[in-house]
């Protein structure tokens, strides 16, 4: 459906996706030609994303249980990660 309505990139959300749905969305986003933007939110979600060897993994500041936002959550999620591919840092503002 995305493709056919002329997007060229989709949104993975890795904590509502079992690591079969990832893989299988990822898979099939990717044969059709489309991006994926992996959003993950903790150091477990991205290591599950690591697993894909994604171009775009977007790390969002946003605790969706609490609705806080802290930019420097980003840093202490890769603090330890060798940086290999593209980071996207998602930041919402209320």
């Amino acid at each position: 459906m995305a493709k056919q309505a002329g997007a060229s990139i989709i949104l993975l959300i890795v904590n509502v996706l079992t690591d079969e749905a990832l893989r299988d969305l990822y898979d099939y986003a990717t044969s059709l030609g489309l991006e994926a933007l992996i959003e993950v939110h903790d150091r477990q979600e991205l290591a599950r994303a690591y697993k894909l060897d994604p171009k775009i993994i977007g790390v969002n500041n946003r605790d969706l249980r609490r609705f806080v936002t802290d930019v420097l959550h980003t840093n202490e999620i890769l603090q330890d990660k060798k940086i290999r591919i593209f980071l996207y840092f998602r930041k919402w503002y209320s």
